[in-house]
């Protein structure tokens, strides 16, 4: 959606290669399932998407440091910044917490100074498989994350005993926002074919 807006996207992949973030984007992009295209057809939609989009959109899976990211973040200059995801940042500190804290405020540090909107994508703690509306956000490792961020949102898997769990169901709440009303909670259909989320007609809460 941000680059159909004709914005750029600076986006760290700390987990997987570039190529399959690039090849999920294609199919969210174009509405694809990946088991239902030929191999040909797969190979012209990527180069379709990338000739669209080269300028717009820069991956880097081979920078894993606070240095290398803040580095890369100004000579780039992009629109907004993804990192996918926090806790696979390497930064030193004496322990989890500590070193999970300095990562969260470098990186608001880094927002403030260039002026971009940052999107952190976290690990929860085992207590947020379980989380309710109105609960504390469940980051992993440090809740600086928390006091860091402009705006919290929360993916979890529906619950198992719904009438739909036979369905890719995830709740997304609106943990924190700073700005206005928080404690929303809206379903989505995941289709994980496809790598992209539907909102359920059915969203009242």
């Amino acid at each position: 959606n941000i680059l159909k807006q004709g914005k750029s996207i600076q986006l760290f992949s700390l987990e997987v290669p570039k190529g399959v973030v690039l090849i999920n984007l294609v199919w969210a992009f174009y509405d694809i399932s990946t088991g239902s295209v030929e191999y040909g057809h797969q190979n012209a939609k990527l180069k379709e998407f990338y000739d669209t989009f080269k300028n717009q959109l820069l991956i880097e899976d081979n920078k894993t440091s606070l240095e290398q990211i803040e580095a890369s973040v100004i000579a780039n200059n992009k629109d907004c910044v993804f990192i996918d995801y926090v806790q696979n940042i390497t930064s030193h500190g004496k322990d989890e917490y500590e070193r999970m804290t300095k990562i969260a405020q470098e990186i608001q540090k880094l927002a403030i100074s260039t002026w971009k909107p940052f999107f952190d994508l976290s690990q929860v703690s085992n207590e947020g498989t379980k989380y309710k509306v109105g609960d504390m956000i469940p980051s992993k490792g440090s809740g600086a994350f928390v006091h860091a961020c402009d705006i919290g949102l929360v993916l979890t898997k529906w619950d198992e005993t719904d009438i739909t769990k036979n369905r890719n169901i995830i709740k997304l709440s609106l943990a924190k926002n700073k700005f206005w009303v928080k404690d929303i909670e809206y379903t989505l259909d995941a289709d994980m074919a496809t790598c992209s989320f539907k909102f359920l007609a059915d969203n009242t809460k």
